[in-house]
């Protein structure tokens, strides 16, 4: 996804070097003329070594924003829930990483990550609704944006909130 900004891939940008350079060592091995050879090898570790920095230099800074972001909004609302909620209560929750470390509680994933359940129901987010009526979590933890239908709904009702003003890590903006 666009609004990921690589913070998923650039981490590996070590690892692919590496297979770069097992590579190299391979072609060379198929080059019988010396000078063919080593203009070869010049040549992919020169695009190995500015693939590896140019991929580095771009996502650094994005990583490190989206990091930001996701502490600043889900590690604090794991951190609302841990010291808010008793130790035993399940939460309901469509981004399960953060919070669900720092909280501390059972999770239910909405997104079906973890919680395979969910993909019996309809794939859209009624057939979320749905599948959190009938599990019943003690805690609803959303993006509001992503579920709209839920925002007059009588079963629920806010009692914690996050706004993120330069959010980078999640898809919805809730500026």
């Amino acid at each position: 996804a666009a609004f990921q900004s690589g913070r998923y891939i650039g981490n590996v940008t070590a690892l692919a070097a590496v297979v770069a350079v097992i590579g190299i060592a391979y072609v060379r091995r198929w080059i019988r003329q010396p000078v063919a050879r080593i203009g070869a090898a010049a040549l992919l570790l020169t695009m190995t070594a500015f693939n590896a920095v140019t991929v580095s230099v771009a996502t650094i800074r994005n990583t490190a924003r989206a990091e930001s972001s996701i502490n600043r909004m889900q590690g604090a609302l794991g951190h609302w829930l841990a010291d808010n909620t008793p130790a035993g209560a399940t939460l309901a929750c469509n981004d399960i990483g953060a919070i669900g470390y720092f909280s501390g509680r059972r999770i239910i994933d909405l997104a079906g990550l973890v919680t395979k359940e969910i993909l019996r129901y309809e794939p859209s987010r009624a057939g979320d609704v749905v599948f959190i009526k009938d599990r019943k979590p003690d805690y609803l933890v959303v993006f509001p944006a992503a579920y709209p239908m839920l925002e007059k709904a009588p079963f629920c009702r806010t009692v914690a909130y996050v706004e993120v003003k330069d959010n980078t890590a999640s898809l919805f903006d809730f500026q």
